[in-house]
Order: C-alpha cells, then structure tokens, then sequence
C-alpha cells in the first residue's frame, strides 16, 4: 500500500464527494476508485458504502481513516522537516494564528525577535482557527497560537498557555452606555450586536460562557471581520464584545466607549499548540520560549 492510495482515501472523506478529491489531487475520478478499490483488496475489507454520487464509511472505513490521517500526517512532517535539513532551513519560524492575535498581539514580539535572530525565515499564516488547525494537522506549519475555546483535538496536541486576554463590552462613544460603567446583560438585548460570523470560534464561547442570550441570534449584524466590527461600533452600527487588544488607540482617541458586565469577567486564554509528536528546530523553540517569557497579560 502506498501513500498516494492512502492520501486518495484520506481526502475523499475529507472532502464527501469523488470529483472534489480527484481536483484536488490533480487526478481523475477512475484513478481514486481504483486506489480505493486497491486498499480495499489488500486489508480484505469494504471500507466504503457507495449510495448514487454519496457514500457512508463502512465500520472498518472510521477506523482505518483515524490510521489512515495519521500516516499523511506524519508522512508530510517527515517530508517537511527533510526539507529544511536539505536547505538548511533549521532558521525557518513556520506557525500560524488568527487575524486578531496575529494583528494585535504578536507584531512587537515578532520584531524584537526578528531583531535578535535576524537570520530567521518567518511565515506566519493567518487564517481561521479552524483553518490553521488543519495546516497544523498536515505539517505545514509548525505551531500555532490560538485561544483556549479552540477544543478540536485536545489530545493531539500540548497547550503551552501564553496570555490572559480580556473581553469587553464596546459601544458607540455617544451610546446611553458609554456613561455606565457596568450594565446587566439583558439591558444588551434590545441593541444590534455585531459578529464576525455565525461559525466564529468567539461567538460560540460568548453563547456558551453567556448561557445563549438573545442578542446573539435575535438581532445580530454579521460584519466579517473584527476590524470592522470596531469600525462599525465606532460609527453607531451597533456595540459588540471583543478583545482589549483590538481597540487600544481606539480607546486613547475615545473613539469607542466599553462598559463591563456585572458579575461577569470574560477572559480568554491565548495559548501557543503543538502537536505531541511535533520536533520543533531550534528557531521555534527559542521562539516559544521568548514568548513565554515576554508576553505579558493584557
């Protein structure tokens, strides 16, 4: 059995559908059956249930997906980290993070890094969560800083806790409660609340730490980004909840009023990810380490 039969299982599930695999294999159709219907010969067992253009993983096709994603894994490790031995890239900083963290926390620390090391080759990705957990899973980043509601694959990888990162309320500078130094949470109800999207990681941590209130579904306003969402608030679109870091010189300018939550203090734990069987170089653990010992509570 080789990886290329593997790698046509392995993305067939990922993806639900033949055609999609095949693209994205640069192959065609005919070429994914008949690798399936290869590993099927050798492990003398069906591991797919075609159903017209859909099919169902037999019993035997789940447990052989969990060995099956995990060869690729760490085939494609063992490739990239050949590589940079070959091109002597053990100064590569590869991780990945999201839009927030990457914009407002990490610039500084970065480049007083990049100051100290600067043979470093840095690439950090900035995607979704979701995004960069799939990068990781597939070793093409080293590691990644997320926040600690991210809970996909918790025994796959090492949290190495980094940052204390506050949550508040901001509104419009002219809002009723801008003059308020705390509210209820149901005096929030009856304004727009502004998101990035219904899928983002913080709005489910804010439903679930907030037991779900209706300002999160009744009356929302989806803005894409977090930089708009303070745009936004700024010119009286609506309030919404985020991070400290985002709204710093916001905050100096007064161009944004924040009010607490009584009885409630939301915070969120920024943490550096690592998958447990992930040898970082040198460069990233020095990285890591300055990090750690730097980066200071927000």
């Amino acid at each position: 059995m080789d990886i290329d039969k593997i790698q046509s299982f392995v993305t067939v599930c990922s993806t639900k559908n033949f055609t999609d695999a095949a693209e994205q294999l640069y192959t065609s159709q005919a070429n994914i059956s008949k690798h399936l219907k290869s590993i099927e010969t050798e492990l003398q067992c069906q591991l797919i249930l075609r159903k017209g253009r859909q099919f169902d993983l037999t019993e035997a096709g789940e447990v052989f997906l969990v060995y099956a994603e995990n060869i690729i894994r760490t085939y494609q490790q063992a490739i990239n980290e050949l590589n940079m031995v070959k091109t002597n890239e053990k100064v590569r900083l590869s991780f990945g993070t999201t839009a927030s963290i990457g914009a407002n926390i990490l610039p500084k620390y970065l480049s007083n890094f990049k100051y100290t090391e600067p043979t470093t080759k840095l690439s950090m990705k900035i995607d979704q969560s979701q995004e960069i957990l799939n990068l990781l899973n597939k070793g093409q980043i080293d590691f990644a800083i997320l926040s600690h509601y991210i809970t996909q694959g918790l025994n796959s990888y090492k949290y190495i806790p980094l940052i204390e990162d506050k949550l508040i309320v901001i509104v419009p500078p002219n809002h009723p409660l801008a003059k308020k130094e705390s509210c209820k949470l149901s005096e929030l109800n009856k304004e727009t609340f502004l998101i990035k999207h219904s899928q983002a990681s913080l709005n489910k941590y804010l439903a679930q730490e907030l037991n779900h209130p209706p300002f999160l579904t009744e009356n929302r306003l989806e803005v894409g980004s977090q930089n708009n969402i303070k745009h936004f608030v700024q010119n009286g679109l609506g309030i919404s909840i985020v991070s400290t870091s985002l709204i710093r010189e916001e905050l100096k300018e007064g161009k944004i009023g924040i009010i607490e939550i009584e009885g409630l203090q939301l915070t969120r734990t920024i943490n550096i990810v690592i998958p447990k069987n992930k040898k970082l170089f040198p460069t990233s653990i020095n990285f890591v380490k300055y990090l750690t010992k730097n980066v200071r509570n927000l």
